[in-house]
């Protein structure tokens, strides 16, 4: 029985963070979704990562961003490793084609099509991996 109520006070509480969130409540939503992440909650580590990225509510700070995306997808969220390729891919201040192309690889083999598709760019311009243009089409292809 405990079980079962911890588990709808964690949604309850992540779903006040997103409310609040849309609200631009900023603080209510961090103070929600910072000990569900701490608990390994994988979309209250990307929502956190979402807000340092975007600097929503506190300083904007990739590094915490990264780690908080990184946390999530490594728990098999496609949307984080996504969005960390992006990071490293078009941030000037984080850019790393290497790393972004793993993450953007990440992404793909966990099924996100836009993580294929940048991947299929990544292959198509030679940028964190050797160009290669059968590698791009094979991921242009499974993205569309």
């Amino acid at each position: 029985m405990l079980l079962l109520m911890s588990g709808i006070v964690y949604a309850d509480d992540f779903q006040d963070g997103q409310d609040a969130y849309k609200r631009k409540d900023y603080k209510t939503a961090i103070e929600k979704w910072k000990p569900l992440a701490e608990q390994g909650n994988a979309l209250s580590q990307m929502f956190l990562g979402l807000m340092y990225n975007q600097g929503d509510g506190v300083m904007q700070d990739y590094q915490e961003a990264i780690k908080w995306f990184t946390q999530s997808a490594n728990q098999g969220n496609a949307d984080a490793s996504f969005i960390i390729g992006g990071i490293y891919a078009y941030k000037e201040e984080t850019q790393d084609y290497k790393k972004a192309a793993k993450w953007f690889r990440h992404s793909a083999d966990l099924g996100s099509s836009s993580g294929q598709y940048q991947l299929g760019l990544m292959y198509k311009e030679g940028n964190g991996v050797m160009q290669d243009y059968q590698e791009a089409i094979k991921w242009f292809t499974q993205s569309a």
